[in-house]
């Protein structure tokens, strides 16, 4: 049996996932995370880099680090049920097992030499959301679809594409001014 405080976390962590990359997208002019930022200051810069940070360490406990304590692995814990879980992920994302690995990969390069660390790299190459956005959606319908139903209560949405599409909403319609301290 699958205990309702893990899965609210690992709940809690998928929306944290979704509401970071939604945020990060509508960052940008064109939505996509590539072009020009909507608030090209430092501030704006700053914020916008911060959602996909954050993003990317939230979805690595979820999906990169085998031994995370919130792995979805730990959720999905029968040997067949996680060969039908990747199965089912690798197709809703259009990725063969290879590529998927060679995503985890640039995800770590990513999160280990600027986020944790900053190494002597060159060049810095941000992971493409949208494989993480997905991912996370499939995962979330899965834990809702078998954790105990007050795992899913509350503020914590049934519908992760839903609450994707709300914060993206929200998002569009902030617009900060930082005045001066006085």
């Amino acid at each position: 049996m699958v205990d309702a405080r893990f899965a609210r976390r690992q709940a809690t962590l998928s929306c944290a996932i979704i509401r970071n990359i939604a945020f990060y997208y509508a960052g940008w002019v064109t939505g996509d995370g590539q072009g020009r930022l909507k608030d090209d200051t430092d501030v704006g810069r700053t914020i916008n880099s911060n959602f996909i940070d954050v993003a990317v360490l939230e979805w690595s406990k979820l999906f990169v680090d085998w031994e995370a304590k919130h792995h979805w692995r730990r959720f999905v814990k029968d040997t067949e049920a996680r060969t039908a879980f990747r199965s089912g992920l690798l197709a809703v994302i259009g990725l063969d097992r290879a590529a998927w690995e060679q995503y985890h990969a640039d995800v770590k390069t990513y999160r280990d030499h600027f986020i944790a660390h900053l190494d002597d790299d060159d060049v810095m190459i941000p992971p493409r959301l949208r494989i993480a956005l997905d991912s996370t959606v499939f995962f979330y319908q899965h834990l809702v679809a078998n954790a105990p139903a007050e795992a899913i209560a509350g503020r914590l949405p049934r519908d992760l594409r839903a609450y994707y599409d709300a914060c993206s909403s929200l998002a569009g319609t902030y617009h900060a001014t930082y005045a001066p301290a006085a």
